[in-house]
């Protein structure tokens, strides 16, 4: 269990094929007596996805919020 506040995120990686690092920071707020889950979604586009559609690498930061969400083991 964690106080109920707001909180910095911060996520990085870095991209092999050019040694690139990306990161990303978003604010995760907890509320009291919800059950709160950050996924992370890191998404690195082919070689022809970068040339074809200017599409670069990038980190995506989802937060869900609710009571009595149980989807994490427990233990």
């Amino acid at each position: 269990m964690i106080p109920a506040m707001r909180y910095q995120v911060s996520t990085s990686f870095i991209d092999f094929k050019n040694n690139q690092t990306y990161s990303e920071m978003v604010e995760v707020e907890v509320y009291p007596g919800a059950t709160t889950v950050v996924i992370l979604s890191f998404f690195v586009p082919s070689e022809k996805e970068r040339i074809r559609n200017r599409t670069f690498p990038r980190i995506n930061v989802y937060q869900l919020n609710g009571k009595g969400l149980e989807i994490l083991p427990r233990g």
